[in-house]
């Protein structure tokens, strides 16, 4: 048969805020002042009815429970073993020298065509330039006068 539960670790996991007199009076009795404090209790049905009555403010673990809850946090909290530094072959980074022409391409390059015959490019360019040419021909045949209001 297995060994009845003699001590209860019981932690606040809320604050007082919030909370009505009677649970704050509750909590105080149990010995918890502070969040995330950690009270050990004997196990008699007083202690379990008080943990019953304020169960959404607190964690109850057994001493085995605690005892593993400690020993992973202080597992997690240990240090780490330092990292060791590579021995000289380390992967150098992609570059243009280091790799293969293909990799560089684009899908249009690998098919073979030319960027000039895409009718979407040369729409975009002349969309660019089109303003500028119309400029240079409005002030080269006088429509534009580029010293206008100047003494």
């Amino acid at each position: 048969m297995a060994e009845p539960i003699r001590t209860l670790f019981i932690t606040l996991k809320r604050s007082f805020a919030g909370t009505r007199d009677t649970h704050r009076r509750i909590m105080e009795s149990l010995g918890l002042r502070n969040r995330q404090q950690t009270v050990e209790r004997a196990n008699m049905g007083s202690i379990r009815g008080a943990i019953d009555k304020v169960k959404h403010l607190l964690t109850v673990e057994t001493d085995e429970q605690f005892a593993a809850r400690k020993a992973a946090e202080l597992a997690a909290a240990a240090p780490r073993p330092p990292a060791i530094g590579s021995s000289g072959d380390e992967k150098k980074p992609i570059t243009r020298e280091a790799e293969p022409e293909e990799f560089w391409q684009t899908k249009a390059e690998r098919e073979g065509k030319s960027a000039w015959k895409d009718p979407l490019a040369i729409i975009g360019l002349l969309a660019i330039f089109f303003p500028f040419v119309v400029l240079g021909v409005a002030i080269g045949t006088g429509y534009v006068d580029i010293n206008a209001g100047r003494p």
